[in-house]
């Protein structure tokens, strides 16, 4: 039987742990990801910004420590990573490679596959890129760049596609519903869940007046209310047009790649109808990558990841019982404030706010273990 909701090449490593004898599985699957980390941190040592490594383990222990070892989502983390630094190095054919295996495991990275795109035509000097920012000459700087579309290098997008397409079609052949449809179906007719910014919302409207319905499905505690069809569309339009201007600032190269990459891991998961703790390790490798660590990111990403640990080890062990669901008191408070930081941060990410898009650097544990020089971005830091 194939995944429900996750792409079928999930089977990989849900499947290499039964290797150990089945009562430890948990303890074999823990150890492989535990491997990942460690995979991960010596990446940072390697290619990342002096400190970057430390703000890597600094980030997972705050926002992720009681997950991260129980959590495949390491791993299209991982290799989201491992695509950033091939196209930091201009090796395009192993960043679609890499960035298409993660698409492979996890849906979501399927996002970045235009940010590279346009990362690779901008470091070839291929695409056409407006001088002038205004939206006054956008519709003409637009014709320009398309009419260019010939001068485009094409031909590496067949390494994201071609594996893509091959092991999507290998597990359609043996069971087309579930393979593919079951995953478009079941990520279409998800309700609100309890802990995204759209549940905090009908929380607030609930307190108003509004009734609810909170029941476990879809493999999360969601919220059915009558205002489900307008608060989900809305946040579609907003994370549509946050999409839209992120590839905006990137055409203009105001954004590098791993800024663009940041910037829309940010809007998915703020404008999302799920928000899962684990989906802070998503962005945990960027930010250490992108030397994400001063004063505005020390607040709100610190603050952010507190509370989400908080949420899911004080509330979560509360909420679900063998007959019912029970929020405990505090729950849509606390979700509420984190929700509020981290649409700011998303915010703040996106029009620089507090210059959250600088690139900092820390005092390493072991300097003698950071490599010399750092794989910067082909583009330059944003001035902004």
């Amino acid at each position: 039987m194939l995944p429900l909701e996750y792409p079928p090449l999930t089977l990989l490593p849900f499947s290499l742990p039964l290797l150990a004898p089945l009562a430890y599985y948990q303890v074999a699957f823990a150890f492989l990801m535990s491997l990942v980390i460690i995979f991960i941190y010596w990446l940072m040592l390697r290619y990342g910004p002096p400190g970057g490594a430390v703000a890597f383990l600094v980030f997972l222990v705050i926002g992720a420590c009681a997950l991260a070892p129980m959590r495949y989502d390491l791993l299209p983390a991982a290799c989201t990573l491992l695509g950033l630094i091939m196209a930091h190095q201009k090796r395009w054919r192993m960043a679609y490679v890499m960035l298409a295996i993660a698409v492979l495991l996890k849906i979501y990275p399927i996002l970045l596959f235009p940010a590279f795109f346009i990362a690779e035509q901008q470091s070839t000097e291929r695409i056409y890129v407006p001088a002038d920012s205004s939206l006054r000459g956008l519709p003409s700087h637009l014709y320009r760049t398309l009419l260019g579309c010939v001068r485009w290098r094409w031909s590496n997008c067949l390494f994201f596609f071609v594996p893509l397409l091959a092991v999507t079609g290998f597990f359609a052949l043996l069971d087309f519903q579930n393979a593919v449809v079951s995953q478009v179906s079941y990520f279409l007719h998800r309700p609100i869940q309890v802990e995204s910014l759209g549940g905090s919302l009908l929380w607030l409207a609930h307190l108003g007046g509004l009734n609810w319905r909170i029941v476990y499905d879809f493999g999360s505690i969601n919220m059915y209310t009558s205002l489900n069809s307008l608060v989900a569309p809305v946040l579609t339009v907003l994370f549509v047009l946050a999409v839209a201007y992120i590839f905006w600032l990137q055409w203009q190269s105001r954004l590098t790649l791993t800024q663009t990459v940041i910037a829309l891991t940010l809007a998915f998961i703020t404008t999302g109808k799920v928000f899962s703790p684990q989906y802070l390790i998503w962005l945990i490798p960027l930010l250490a990558y992108a030397g994400a660590f001063n004063k505005a990111w020390t607040i709100l990403w610190g603050s952010v990841s507190l509370l989400t640990m908080f949420i899911y080890v004080a509330f979560y062990s509360q909420i679900l019982n063998s007959t019912h669901v029970h929020m405990p008191v505090g729950f849509f408070e606390v979700a509420f404030i984190r929700n509020i930081l981290l649409a700011l941060l998303t915010l703040a990410y996106l029009f620089n706010w507090f210059r959250t898009r600088e690139q900092q650097t820390i005092t390493p544990l072991c300097p003698e273990l950071t490599p010399p020089s750092f794989s910067t971005p082909f583009t330059p830091q944003t001035p902004e």
